[in-house]
């Protein structure tokens, strides 16, 4: 069973797996290719680009090794690499988007060599990302997938291997915002009914999508991410976690069903420890102080949540913060289980907000995060506000991170020019 969610304004798609005796290892450069000689292998792996803090690096920089990139991959990589978007799951599976092109790979331990599957995605007007693309697969070892554009098509393989089994559906625009559930071969759509308050019709196009065009336009709320938690076998239960505006919501979703847990102000708890842990003072007093919360991460003790803030009446210094909540059972957390501020600062900018605010969050570890633009990597402690900080840059000319993942416990990152890298925590 995969659950979906659909926010089409994001042109974000979520998959919930549950994923049995799978393990599969990610293709790396292949030295012997063509293309991977043309387009990277004149570039060493450049241990200066990891800037570390004053008590010496945490962390080490390496290329990853495995078996090697399908052909189709590093062909498509070298020709349209700018336009590409690559995801890593923790099984071990990849997956890169360009235009219209959908290519899907894994290690086999050489029983299929180096397999690639090759799909189209829906149509769309938009550039396509590799969050509108998801992988199951079943006890048989069938690899199935989902594909969505930001106008709503949806498109679904149950084998990736047997590409001219299709199953498409269009989804309405002018009704509801739109939980789909895979089934074998089907596709079902259903209404994740949120409080129009945290609904996050983020903007004209989301609004009418949700309430229809005729309405009025209500002021909604931004959707940050919509991640799944936990798979109950017994009862066929998925949990659903949305972060949206100011609140964390935890769902249950059943085969016939669906349910709101609870919804905590998770933004009121970053504004009071923010407050106390940089300035020792009580939030009601800073009346200038700005709070965001930017991504959610599940973990192995319920989900981090990246934040950040900024207090106009000392200074431009931009703090992030990451918070640890425990979402065990069927009662709201009453605040955080743990909360840092780490050694990272940068000056904040109105005009500069959006990018300031574009880091992902990958927690490989419960001990460790990684924030990751599209030009750098900062490695941090969940837990150590005392920590140093140390950061990866891939901001040379020409480089950038094209896609990433988390594969055993480790953070993964496709660079522009240095092929497959992770980064790796010492001591």
């Amino acid at each position: 069973m995969a659950y979906i969610y659909l926010d089409k304004s994001h042109c974000l798609l979520l998959l919930g797996l549950v994923v049995r005796n799978l393990h599969v290892c990610i293709h790396p450069l292949n030295v012997d290719c063509c293309y991977c000689r043309k387009h990277w292998w004149n570039h060493s792996l450049n241990s200066s680009a990891l800037k570390s803090g004053d008590e010496g690096p945490q962390h080490t920089l390496e290329e990853f090794s495995g078996a090697d990139l399908p052909l189709l991959v590093t062909e498509t990589l070298t020709l349209d690499g700018r336009e590409a978007d690559v995801r890593f799951n923790p099984d071990g599976w990849a997956w890169l988007v360009c235009a219209s092109k959908l290519l899907i790979w894994r290690s086999l331990d050489g029983r299929l060599g180096k397999a690639c599957y090759e799909l189209v995605l829906p149509q769309s007007e938009e550039n396509p990302s590799a969050d509108c693309v998801s992988l199951s697969t079943s006890q048989q070892g069938v690899v199935s997938c989902v594909a969505c554009s930001a106008e709503g098509s949806v498109r679904y393989w149950p084998n990736v291997a047997q590409k001219g089994s299709v199953g498409e559906t269009e989804l309405n625009a002018e009704d509801y915002c739109v939980l789909v559930i895979s089934l074998d071969a089907s596709i079902v759509s259903r209404a994740l009914a949120m409080p129009q308050s945290m609904l996050s019709g983020i903007g004209r196009r989301m609004s009418s999508f949700i309430f229809g065009a005729s309405q009025p336009q209500p002021v909604l709320t931004k959707l940050h991410r919509v991640l799944p938690g936990e798979f109950d076998e017994e009862s066929g239960a998925q949990t659903f976690y949305v972060l949206a505006g100011s609140s964390l919501q935890k769902w249950t979703v059943y085969s016939d069903t669906e349910k709101m847990v609870y919804e905590v102000n998770v933004e009121q708890w970053l504004r009071e420890r923010l407050a106390g842990d940089v300035w020792a003072e009580d939030a009601s007093r800073l009346t200038k102080l700005q709070t965001w919360l930017i991504d959610l991460h599940v973990s192995q003790d319920g989900v981090v949540v990246l934040g950040a803030g900024v207090n106009p009446d000392v200074s431009q210094q931009l703090y992030y913060t990451l918070g640890t909540i425990s979402t065990d059972g069927a009662s709201p957390p009453r605040s955080f289980l743990a909360f840092s501020v780490p050694k990272y600062t940068s000056v904040y900018q109105e005009s500069e907000q959006e990018a300031l605010l574009s880091f992902r969050l990958l927690c490989p570890q419960p001990s460790s995060a990684f924030l990751h633009s599209r030009h750098q990597v900062l490695c941090l402690s969940v837990n150590g506000s005392s920590q140093p900080v140390d950061k990866v840059e891939f901001s040379t000319p020409g480089d950038s991170i094209l896609g990433f993942g988390v594969i055993d416990k480790q953070v993964i990152f496709l660079s522009d020019k240095f092929g497959l890298v992770t980064v790796g925590i010492t001591g």
